[in-house]
């Protein structure tokens, strides 16, 4: 059995739901030490340049409550190492003061997505929950566009940016299967490249 990477990683699944979101928040609720208000800017950047497909580390910047955080995702392990969830190399690091996407643009990056997060936040351990509806940024006010009555509700189970060396990926692992569990029935959590 795979002792797992040896630097920082990310353990993570998602799916989406249509409907009312209250069953999932209601079970969420019971099985989470916290939940708070999720108002989220996202933005997804890759290299201007990429050495080839696949290649290259993606940037992935979100500010929430007033302050930016950084994220390199790497590319996936292969789904034969880790069939039931996506394990990736990921480095974060918080922005203290100045312009995130400046600095990203300055690195050589170009944006890819951008969206906003507006739902819950739940904690569970290590993990970080989201349940939220995306809405598409007014490219000429960089304002959130509200989505549909019928846009679909999104939810994301990652582990937390920190403390990984205190618990063995087996051991996240198996905290992230364990939410999909929780929601079975609800909303089918699988592996996503991003």
């Amino acid at each position: 059995m795979s002792t797992g990477p040896n630097h920082p990683f990310e353990v993570s699944l998602s799916g989406s739901f249509t409907g009312s979101p209250q069953a999932v928040l209601d079970r969420l609720s019971l099985h989470c030490a916290q939940c708070k208000p999720l108002h989220m800017r996202e933005v997804v950047l890759e290299p201007r340049y990429w050495d080839g497909p696949g290649e290259g580390v993606l940037l992935r910047c979100r500010r929430e409550e007033g302050r930016w955080s950084l994220c390199a995702l790497m590319k996936p392990e292969p789904e034969r190492l880790y069939t039931d969830v996506t394990v990736r190399a990921a480095i974060y690091s918080f922005v203290h003061s100045g312009d995130a996407l400046a600095f990203a643009s300055g690195l050589g990056y170009k944006r890819k997505t951008e969206l906003w997060r507006k739902g819950h936040t739940f904690y569970r351990g290590e993990l970080v929950i989201h349940v939220f509806r995306s809405e598409a940024v007014d490219s000429h006010s960089n304002l959130p566009i509200p989505p549909h009555r019928e846009a679909p509700y999104e939810v994301e189970v990652k582990s937390a940016p920190s403390k990984h060396g205190e618990t063995p990926i087996a051991g996240v692992i198996e905290e992230v299967v364990e939410i999909r569990t929780l929601l079975k029935g609800l909303v089918d959590l699988e592996r996503a490249d991003l």
